[in-house]
């Protein structure tokens, strides 16, 4: 067995090189731009040496994705993982998948525990209530500032009460809104075409996204905007107001139905520890965090 070389990952390759070139002596004997991957791969050697090398890896999207990146998950995994977790679950993955250039494998894995996790905070959220001493409204905001998509806000917080779901909604629609400006950014940054997008629904050209707004922009954020302000405007009778109440009450529930249906067991063999620990570990700091922020703020009704 021949030892070729030892691989170091570096994030500022100016610097890098300057230390190992310029400090060590060693001189560059090939380069690797990969634009699929969005990585280069420089081999150092001594000088009139063809021995083993010293490789840098260097990716060129930025890696501090905190937790993701601290369990070994790729970048666009990582990426795909906090947004789920920071907006609005396999919606926001589902629309920054395709800008980043994420691999299917990836967009499996981070959808894969979603609704598993879930159903767990479902269950078990509501129970925090009492040792914490809050409110039915500093709950509805718990439960808005944490918990992973729209339907699971509406399992968890309705239950409680009519006041913690109507806040818990609220706030989880306005992190819902930063999707938009999220799929922006990524769009501006990430050029490289995505390896399975197709190009009519992407609308690339020459190699460049466009700005998916239909994606950016969930259909039920406009319905929301819509319906507030008819009803704010004072356009929907009485009447129709209370029958769609009741209408909205059925439409929770068959959520939260195909929310338990929703759940594979079987998808745990095929997601590795690290997106488990990753997927885990965020939404316990998300929690804290929540939690931080309303005592912080004095967040309550009164």
């Amino acid at each position: 067995m021949n030892y070729l070389h030892t691989m170091v990952r570096v994030r500022n390759l100016e610097a890098s090189l300057k230390f190992y070139c310029d400090g060590l002596g060693l001189k560059e004997s090939r380069r690797v731009d990969n634009e699929k991957g969005r990585f280069t791969l420089i081999f150092l050697s001594a000088p009139n040496d063809h021995g083993p090398e010293v490789e840098l890896t260097y990716n060129w999207d930025p890696e501090d994705y905190g937790i993701g990146r601290a369990f070994g998950l790729p970048s666009r995994l990582a990426i795909l993982v906090a947004a789920g977790n920071a907006i609005c679950g396999n919606s926001a993955i589902a629309a920054i998948a395709p800008v980043i250039g994420a691999e299917r494998e990836h967009v499996a894995s981070a959808i894969a525990f979603t609704a598993i996790l879930g159903v767990a905070v479902v269950l078990g959220l509501p129970h925090l209530m009492g040792p914490l001493g809050f409110s039915e409204y500093q709950y509805g905001v718990l439960a808005g500032l944490s918990v992973y998509a729209v339907p699971q806000v509406l399992a968890a917080a309705f239950p409680v009460g009519a006041l913690a779901g109507q806040v818990g909604t609220l706030v989880k629609l306005v992190r819902v809104l930063m999707l938009g400006p999220v799929v922006l950014f990524f769009t501006l940054t990430h050029r490289a075409p995505a390896p399975h997008a197709d190009a009519a629904v992407m609308g690339a050209r020459d190699g460049r996204r466009a700005f998916p707004l239909a994606r950016a922009l969930p259909w039920f954020i406009i319905g929301f905007l819509v319906m507030a302000a008819l009803r704010s405007g004072g356009m929907i009778p009485v009447n129709a107001a209370s029958q769609l109440k009741t209408l909205s009450s059925w439409l929770t529930l068959l959520a939260m139905a195909a929310l338990g249906l929703g759940v594979d067991l079987r998808a745990l063999r095929k997601v590795g520890i690290s997106v488990v620990l990753t997927v885990t570990v965020s939404l316990v700091v998300l929690l804290a965090m929540s939690i931080a922020l309303i005592r912080l703020l004095a967040i309550d009704a009164t």
